[in-house]
């Protein structure tokens, strides 16, 4: 054996005590890592479900709550360190508004106000593509304008679960929606006028819940009981 293999030897095996003996240090002021610290750091608790009945009818109410992002001061936020289901997805505190700015109330034809959470990306990088619309009828001025200022805007849009009461939210201030209005003259006297909003945004949640005031122009949504 040359007098160089024998050196390189030597080197490998001094790295490797030194190794151990930093994991050896580490083990004595740390502890060692148990199976359920590793798992509680890397993903979530699951718990058992059962389905037992109830309402469960699709939609949302005939009101949804328009919020413009440049027009919100302060944004409600999820927990830090959930430790329920409920609080995984529920946002906790108040909005705020700039002066002279509000969320806004905005009526919505029966049975045109949805939304659903499409799964995208690749394996290891998924996340949801928030999405939906609603119909707001007639073109009267203010409907045009409506279509102008949310071409190009961003913002979040809350509907109310009519079976729980919830406010279920699409998009935040991180992952904004963005807003597609289409509006629709129709032809013949039967067709549908008006002008239906389509909104969407890449989230890492399906959809956010909602549950505190709404400040409105000159009054507030009180929060849900």
């Amino acid at each position: 054996m040359t007098a160089i293999s024998k050196r390189n030897i030597m080197a490998m095996i001094s790295l490797l005590a030194m190794v151990f003996t930093c994991l050896a240090a580490w083990t004595v002021f740390n502890g060692a890592p148990d199976a359920g610290s590793v798992i509680m750091a890397t993903g979530f608790t699951f718990a058992s479900m059962d389905w037992t009945g109830g309402d469960n009818m699709g939609g949302f109410t005939t009101k949804a709550y328009l919020g413009i992002a440049s027009e919100i001061t302060t944004w409600p936020a999820l927990a830090s360190s959930p430790s329920s289901d409920a609080q995984l997805v529920t946002l906790a505190g108040t909005y705020a508004c700039a002066e002279g700015k509000s969320f806004y109330s905005i009526y919505v034809t029966p049975r045109t106000f949805g939304g659903q959470s499409d799964p995208q990306g690749e394996i290891d990088g998924k996340s949801f593509l928030q999405k939906g619309e609603f119909f707001y009828p007639g073109t009267k001025v203010e409907a045009l304008a409506l279509a102008r200022k949310l071409n190009n805007n961003r913002g979040i849009i809350i509907g109310v679960d009519p079976n729980t009461g919830n406010r279920i939210q699409f998009g935040s201030e991180d992952n904004p929606l963005f807003f597609t209005p289409k509006v629709m003259f129709g032809k013949q006297a039967t067709d549908r006028r008006g002008i239906t909003i389509e909104f969407e945004a890449d989230h890492t949640h399906a959809a956010l819940v909602y549950n505190g005031a709404i400040p409105l122009s000159g009054s507030t949504v009180p929060p849900v009981s």
